[in-house]
C-alpha cells in the first residue's frame, strides 16, 4: 500500500499554495490553489480569508506546510486522506483537523505534527481513525478521540511511533492500539476508555494516565512508561520492562494471566492492588524508593526486589 502511493505521488506530484481568498473552503477545486492545481506534493498555507477547509474527494498528498504567520485552519474531513512524504508541518498558524467516520493515514516517515507544538489538533469522531505506518510518527501534535462511540481508533503500525505527542482517548474500544514493532515514544496518553499493545510493540518512556484500561499481549512490553490507571493487564508473554506502575484506590495491575512463569517492572507503587496469581515479580529496576499501601495478592505467587531503591509494603498481602 505504501509503495502504491509513493510511487503515484513521485509520478504526479504538484505544489500548490491555499489562495489568500479562495472561492470556496472545498480543498479539491483547483481554482482556490495557485498554481490552479489541487497538491499532491506540498500543499502550503499562509494567510487566508477562508481557513474552513472541507474535502469534497479522497486525496494523497506529500504534505501540508503552515507557514510562518499562517492564519488558524480549521479542516473538517470525511473522506480518507494519506500522507506520503514530509506529513504536517506548522512553522505557523495552527491546524484544528475534525476527522469524521473516515481515515487520517500516514506512511513512510511522514509526521502527523512537526513544528511548534502541538502543531496539530486532530479531533476523531463517529467512527473515524488515524493509521499510522512504516516509520511515521504522531509527532508533537494532539490527537482526542471525542463523540462517536467505540469505533473510534488511533493505529500504530509496523515501526510507527507516537512521537511526543499528546493522545487524549476518551472513547473507543480499543481507542489507542500499538501493534507489530511500534512505539509509544515518549507519548503523553490519557486513557478513559482502553489501550492496546500486542505483538513486539513497546510503550517507550510514554506516561499513561486516567481510568481507563491498558493491555498488553504476546511479546509487547511496558518498557520505561510511567503508567497510572484503573486497569493493567499483562497477557501470554508480555513484559512489564523497567516500567513505573502505580495503582490508585479500586486500581488494579493484574500479571496473573501471563503464560510465562513471571516478569519483571521498574517500580511498583499506590493503594490499589497487585494481583500476581502464581507468578514471580521482580522489582526494582529503576532504583526508585516506593511504597505499596495497597494490596499484593496471589497464591504461589513471588515478590522478587532488585535495585537501590526501598520498597515498603505497607498494606494487606495475601
Amino acid at each position: 500500500m505504501a509503495a502504491t502511493l509513493a510511487g503515484t505521488a513521485a509520478a504526479q506530484a504538484a505544489d500548490s499554495t491555499w489562495s489568500t481568498s479562495p472561492g470556496t473552503g472545498d480543498f479539491n477545486t483547483a481554482a482556490n490553489w495557485s498554481p490552479a492545481v489541487v497538491p499532491t506534493g506540498t500543499a502550503f498555507f499562509g494567510t487566508s480569508s477562508t481557513t474552513a477547509v472541507s474535502f469534497s474527494a479522497d486525496a494523497s498528498f506529500g504534505g501540508w506546510t503552515f507557514n510562518s504567520g499562517a492564519s488558524t485552519y480549521h479542516f473538517t474531513n470525511s473522506r480518507s486522506l494519506s500522507f506520503i512524504d514530509a506529513g504536517i508541518n506548522a512553522q505557523g498558524g495552527q491546524a484544528f483537523i475534525c476527522n469524521d467516520t473516515n481515515a487520517l493515514n500516514f506512511y513512510n516517515s511522514s509526521t502527523a505534527g512537526a513544528g511548534v507544538a502541538p502543531a496539530t489538533q486532530f479531533d476523531i469522531q463517529n467512527g473515524g481513525s488515524v493509521n499510522f505506518y512504516d516509520t511515521s510518527t504522531a509527532g508533537n501534535s494532539r490527537i482526542s478521540l471525542g463523540g462517536g462511540g467505540a469505533a473510534n481508533r488511533i493505529y500504530f503500525n509496523n515501526s510507527s511511533t507516537a512521537g511526543n505527542a499528546q493522545i487524549n482517548a476518551f472513547s473507543g474500544s480499543p481507542a489507542v492500539v500499538f501493534k507489530d514493532t511500534s512505539s509509544a515514544g515518549t507519548a503523553r496518553i490519557l486513557v478513559n476508555s482502553t489501550a492496546t499493545f500486542s505483538n513486539a510493540s513497546s510503550a517507550g518512556s510514554a506516561a499513561f494516565n486516567g481510568s481507563g484500561v491498558l493491555q498488553f499481549f504476546n511479546n509487547s512490553t511496558a518498557s520505561s512508561a510511567d503508567v497510572t490507571l484503573q486497569l493493567v493487564q499483562f497477557f501470554d508473554t508480555s513484559s512489564g520492562g523497567n516500567a513505573t506502575l502505580r495503582t490508585f484506590a479500586g486500581g488494579v495491575v493484574d500479571f496473573s494471566t501471563l503464560t510465562s512463569a513471571g516478569t519483571t517492572a521498574g517500580s511498583i507503587s499506590g493503594t490499589g492492588t497487585f494481583n500476581f496469581g502464581t507468578k514471580t515479580i521482580t522489582v526494582g529496576g529503576n532504583n526508585q524508593s516506593t511504597t505499596v499501601a495497597g494490596t499484593i495478592e496471589g497464591i504461589g505467587g513471588a515478590l522478587v526486589k532488585t535495585g537501590t531503591g526501598m520498597l515498603t509494603l505497607s498494606g494487606t498481602n495475601t
